[in-house]
């Protein structure tokens, strides 16, 4: 598990993430959350069945110092793919003190 660990309180904003293959026509969708010590934040996004990224550009997120984040990547009902098979996602957000 990759975490980020918060420097100095601060706002996140600005999520984006890309995933190097789609979920696929006809599968589950899957929602990008990122999360603070290992509580899911409003900033989240939804990779739709044949994209491969998504971004939330209209939430921001209190942020204390110390806080640990990290990135959760989940399918709908985790019955048609699985988001852990995707490959690679690189995701990317603002920390602004």
């Amino acid at each position: 598990v990759d975490q980020y660990i918060v420097p100095v309180a601060a706002h996140a904003s600005g999520l984006r993430a890309v995933i190097d293959a789609a979920p696929g026509a006809g599968n589950d969708e899957w929602t990008v959350t990122l999360r603070d010590d290992a509580s899911s934040t409003a900033l989240t996004c939804t990779i739709d069945e044949t994209a491969t990224g998504c971004t939330d550009t209209s939430n921001i997120s209190s942020l204390a110092a110390g806080s640990k984040l990290t990135v959760l990547v989940s399918s709908t009902t985790n019955v048609d793919t699985d988001p852990d098979a995707a490959g690679e996602v690189v995701v990317s957000f603002c920390l602004t003190p």
